[in-house]
């Protein structure tokens, strides 16, 4: 067999496996292992020889880069090098990779006589995912049967964590630290009491839209670059965005907002988000949703131009009093987000800012805005969330000694946690009397850091909520940050076990 014939193409796959039967003949089995395999190790050899005497056949599938959930840094090989990898094992017959979030679809595929796991998944209540009964339903009523290899042990995760090979110098340094002051059962014990917070969320309904296209080169009348137009795809953006962040890692999320009587637009991409999410506020008829058009170069992800549908007004009289009504005396935090596109008037911030609930603040400067929506149109905070462009706005100033200007910041509106966002030199903590806790940034792979700002606000304001120390705050912030900008727009966003199982690729 050549080298060349071990690699199975993803689209060919279900007729490549029938050719296999019907090469082998009747009562030959074929066996499929899936996994990362980010660092071929004993554990896995000794795994993958145990899965091959199960049967005639052994297919290997491999989980695609965007589909891989180990943490941020991961995978640390690519999918063409991890295919290449387990290729040059003997016993290994055919390698194909996964271009999905589980092996569901690999399995329906292949349809295997025998599909192998390690003996870690033996017991099905310590896996926080719950795939694997999912994969046994699959793998049975296509006839099937699952079986586990038994033996030597290792963990890729451990393995690359214990060498720091997969961390610079200061992200080595700052795990360090935290582990320090807490033992990962400390810091996963205060993320699993997310699932009982239930905010609510207020702000401007955003739709981000993508467009992807291709360069063709200079116009030959006028000095223009002109593109090929390609595919399109719409997220959630604004506070949809921020609140299905914060329904995939805690209780139900309710949005306080308005919306128009009836947009397919937004039909769309309210249906992809959880179950655990509702819209709550009126409705108007004439209301006009934000629409932000991105057009980016599909070979390089660059951002090549983009424009803003929108309609900067207040919104009526009425439904201020609605959303007004809906948020009066909760005992959940109260997150507002601020893009400053005309959903926060004067009057209601003020009322806002009189609220007794937990208040969770973050304004944004952006291009429709900037200049005017600083942290200073809100009097009162429990916490707020920044970046250095936002801050440098706010004094007019750049370069700030950010550990010296925002506690003067939350001492002025009572607050008693912030955050700030610092791009590539990561983020700081803030907590009472000036202390703070500085984080590296935990992933360099950036395809879209729109989005990433929210992902550290949501999280961010839930643990402050609970008043968790800083360090645990900028542990999860960090970890979904470097999870958000590992793909385009706002999709499939960490669920708390997804939250808990990075927390663990770095910690454990």
């Amino acid at each position: 067999m050549t080298q060349k014939s071990k690699f199975i193409p993803g689209i060919l796959l279900g007729e490549f496996v029938e050719n296999i039967r019907e090469s082998l003949g009747e009562g030959s089995l074929i066996v499929l292992c899936h996994g990362v395999f980010d660092l071929v190790h004993p554990g896995h050899i000794e795994h993958l020889k145990q899965a091959k005497e199960f049967g005639h056949v052994l297919i290997v599938s491999i989980t695609g880069d965007e589909y891989v959930n180990k943490g941020p840094g991961r995978p640390f090989f690519s999918e063409s090098q991890r295919s290449h990898f387990v290729s040059q094992l003997e016993m290994v017959d055919f390698v194909v990779v996964s271009h999905s979030p589980s092996s569901v679809g690999i399995i329906k595929a292949i349809k295997p006589d025998v599909y192998v796991k390690g003996e870690e998944y033996s017991d099905f209540e310590k896996d926080d995912t719950q795939k694997i009964v999912l994969e046994k339903e699959v793998v049975e009523s296509l006839g099937g049967e699952i079986k586990f290899t038994t033996g030597f042990r290792a963990s890729s995760t451990s393995l690359l964590n214990l060498s720091r090979i997969s961390m610079n110098p200061e992200q080595a340094n700052w795990v360090a630290r935290v582990k320090e002051k807490f033992t990962l059962e400390e810091i996963l014990s205060w993320l699993e009491k997310l699932n009982d917070v239930k905010p609510i969320i207020l702000g401007e309904v955003i739709i981000d839209e993508y467009t992807s296209c291709e360069a063709l080169g200079r116009t030959s009348k006028y000095p223009l670059l002109a593109f090929q137009k390609l595919e399109t795809k719409r997220f959630p953006g604004g506070s949809l965005a921020i609140a299905d962040i914060c329904s995939h890692l805690c209780g139900q999320t309710n949005l306080v907002t308005a919306i128009p009587e009836d947009d397919k637009l937004l039909n769309e991409v309210l249906h992809g988000m959880s179950p655990k999410f509702e819209v709550l506020g009126p409705k108007e008829e004439k209301l006009k949703l934000v629409v932000k058009h991105r057009f980016y170069d599909l070979g390089t992800s660059s951002r090549v131009f983009e424009y803003y549908e929108f309609d900067p007004r207040n919104f009526k009289s009425s439904s201020y009093q609605v959303m007004n009504h809906q948020i009066k005396n909760t005992e959940q935090p109260l997150i507002i987000a601020d893009f400053g596109h005309g959903f926060f008037s004067t009057e209601f911030i003020k009322g806002l800012c009189e609220n007794n609930s937990f208040l969770c603040v973050n304004t944004q400067a952006n291009a429709g805005n900037r200049g005017f929506n600083t942290i200073s149109k809100y009097k009162r905070a429990d916490f707020i969330a920044l970046n250095g462009g936002e801050l440098e706005l706010e004094f007019r100033e750049k370069n700030l000694n950010y550990t010296s200007i925002v506690p003067e910041i939350m001492k002025r509106m009572s607050a008693n946690y912030a955050i700030v966002t610092l791009g590539k030199k990561g983020l700081i903590v803030f907590g009472r009397e000036a202390q703070y806790h500085e984080v590296p940034i935990l992933s360099d792979r950036v395809v879209d850091i729109v989005g990433a700002g929210d992902a550290v606000f949501s999280v961010a304001s839930l643990l402050a909520y609970l008043h968790a120390p800083l360090e645990v705050i900028g542990v999860a912030a960090a970890v979904c940050a470097a999870h958000e900008i590992s793909k385009l727009g706002h999709s499939r966003p960490l669920s708390n076990v997804d939250l808990k199982r990075h927390v663990k690729g770095i910690f454990g």
